[in-house]
């Protein structure tokens, strides 16, 4: 019955057919969606095809080639709230704040009622504060009041998700905590909350307590049966920073070159990370990762070993 329907009716429809295949693993019906929509020959078409690809690399863990399609899709429909969402989304995931923040932005400003939107917007400004830039604090302060009146409801932990990483910037451990915990109680088997408890567990030195949450987001991503939008990148890191922490140097390197899903810049960030923890304590690694952390230091010249 397509040709009782408008062009841009058509394309909608395959829009949300085209999301609702992905979601399910329907590589059949996916590829036959992108078939249909380059016939179209439309910028319309065209944009939608890019975004549905970009999506489906982006559950498919491949946030490289997301990040490229989602561009390609921006430069058609740079206001399109969804591709700025998704673009913001993906750069947050790989703490690309900065490049997350134009995008975010952008959303803000189309739908500042949204929780969705107001939490990308959120965890922009939180986690360019976190890394040391300059942010704006009454804005942060204002779109944090805005998540606790559109996202903070039974069933929501938008707003204590983000609580809590404002709490733990501000060095408040034991109220970041507080929020998590919640957090985890109204949404058990939603993954942020867990991602960000690990992290501020490893601050506060409880790698234990680390270890815990990360064997939770992995019983959770077996569940979901591989659909994760990312987030296996995400405990990739998590186990990766938590091996650092551990002084497993060896093993953290072994594990980033082996990692499947982890973007090239994150892959990198690791390393630098590890070669600027082995220079901070030279004598928890042995001699072949000093040699390593040296060699790596003088390619990138981003750090100096400074002994062993």
């Amino acid at each position: 019955m397509k040709d009782r329907l408008p062009i841009d009716a058509q394309v909608e429809v395959l829009r949300l057919w085209g999301l609702s295949a992905i979601r399910l693993s329907d590589a059949r019906s996916y590829n036959d969606i992108v078939k249909r929509l380059i016939a179209y020959a439309n910028k319309n078409a065209t944009r939608i095809r890019l975004f549905l690809e970009g999506f489906n690399y982006r559950v498919r863990k491949d946030l490289d080639r997301a990040e490229e399609k989602f561009l390609e899709a921006w430069k058609l429909a740079p206001r399109n709230q969804s591709i700025n969402r998704e673009l913001a989304s993906l750069y947050c995931k790989q703490r690309r704040y900065s490049d997350a923040e134009t995008y975010a932005r952008t959303a803000y400003e189309a739908a500042p009622t949204n929780p969705f939107i107001i939490d990308i917007m959120a965890e922009t400004l939180l986690g360019k504060s976190q890394a040391g830039l300059q942010v704006d604090q009454s804005e942060l302060n204002r779109v944090l009041r805005d998540l606790a009146i559109y996202g903070d409801a039974p069933g929501s932990s938008f707003f204590l998700i983000r609580d809590a990483q404002q709490k733990a910037k501000n060095r408040d451990y034991r109220g970041a905590m507080i929020s998590l915990n919640r957090a985890v109680e109204r949404t058990p088997a939603l993954l942020a909350p867990y991602f960000i408890r690990a992290e501020v567990l490893l601050r506060m030195n409880d790698i234990v307590g680390a270890e815990h949450d990360l064997q939770e987001i992995n019983r959770l991503l077996t569940e979901a049966g591989g659909f994760s939008e990312g987030d296996e990148a995400q405990a990739q890191e998590l186990e990766i920073l938590i091996l650092i922490e551990k002084r497993q140097f060896r093993a953290a390197v072994e594990r980033i070159e082996r990692a499947a899903f982890l973007p090239s810049r994150v892959g990198q960030r690791l390393r630098e990370q590890v070669a600027r923890s082995i220079g901070f304590d030279p004598e928890a690694a042995d001699s072949t990762m000093r040699k390593w952390a040296k060699d790596f230091s003088r390619r990138t010249g981003r750090h100096r070993i400074s002994r062993g």
